[in-house]
C-alpha cells in the first residue's frame, strides 16, 4: 500500500508539472498579445488581475470584475487546480471570491513586481518579460499554501501571490511553497521550464533560505 500511495502521489506531481508548463505557455501568450507585459496583480481596489487576464471572465452586472475588460481565455480554469490539492472545487462565476481568482493552488512570484508602485492605480502596472534578467534561473508560477494570520500554511488552500519570506508569514495576503507531492513543490521558471524542489519543513518554508523571496534574491527578484 505505501508504494502504490507513492505512485499515485508520483502521477499527481507529473500531472501539476504539466499544468505549470501550460500555465506558462499561456503567459508566454499573453505577453505576446500584450507588447510583451505579463499581467498586472491587482486594481486599486485590490480586485485580483493576475488570473483573470489568463482566463478571461464572463462580463455580466454580478460580476466584481465587470468594469477591468479582463478577458483571457490563455488558460482553463481547470488547470489552476493542482491534483494533489483536496477538494477539487471547479466552480465558480468570475467573482472576486472564487477560488480560481484568490485562491487558485498555484501563485506568481511577487517578487518580479518589485519596485513597481504599491498602492492606487499603480498597482495595475506590470513588467516585459525582456527585462528579467536571469529568466531560467528566476521562479514564475509555483505550488502555494496561503498563509495564515497564525503564520502557519493552509495546507488545504492556495494563492495567487507567492512571497514566501518570515516577514510575510502571517500575511494572509500571500502564499508560500507547498510541499504537497511528497514534500516536494513544482514550478515554473520565467523562461517557460518547470523544475521541482524541496520543502525541509512544510509548516515553515520561509526558514529555508533558497525558498525565502527575501534572502535568495537571484532565483526571486527580476533585476537580480
Amino acid at each position: 500500500l505505501p508504494a502504490l500511495a507513492k505512485a499515485r502521489e508520483k502521477a499527481r506531481s507529473i500531472s501539476c508539472v504539466n499544468k505549470l508548463k501550460q500555465t506558462a505557455t499561456g503567459l508566454f501568450l499573453y505577453a505576446g498579445d500584450a507588447e510583451d507585459y505579463f499581467p498586472s496583480r491587482s486594481n486599486s481596489n485590490w480586485k485580483t488581475l493576475f488570473f483573470t487576464y489568463l482566463v478571461g471572465i464572463p462580463n455580466t452586472t454580478s460580476n466584481k470584475y465587470a468594469n477591468e475588460g479582463a478577458m483571457g481565455n490563455y488558460l482553463p480554469i481547470s488547470v489552476l487546480a493542482c491534483p494533489s490539492m483536496p477538494g477539487q472545487n471547479l466552480s465558480g462565476s468570475g467573482t472576486n471570491y472564487d477560488w480560481w481568482c484568490k485562491n487558485p493552488h498555484y501563485g506568481v512570484n511577487e517578487r518580479l513586481y518589485h519596485g513597481l508602485p504599491t498602492s492606487g492605480a499603480g498597482l495595475e502596472e506590470s513588467r516585459k518579460l525582456g527585462q528579467i534578467l536571469n529568466p531560467s534561473r528566476k521562479y514564475f508560477v509555483a505550488d502555494t499554501f496561503a498563509q495564515t494570520s497564525a503564520g502557519v500554511p493552509d495546507r488545504n488552500k492556495g494563492h495567487w501571490r507567492l512571497l514566501c519570506s518570515t516577514s510575510y508569514k502571517a500575511n494572509t495576503g500571500f502564499a508560500c511553497f507547498a510541499g504537497r507531492h511528497g514534500g516536494m513543490f513544482n514550478a515554473s521558471r520565467c523562461d517557460g521550464s518547470v523544475s521541482s524542489g524541496k520543502v525541509l519543513n512544510i509548516d515553515s518554508p520561509y526558514s529555508q533560505w533558497e525558498l525565502h523571496s527575501d534572502l535568495n534574491q537571484t532565483e526571486f527578484y527580476w533585476n537580480k
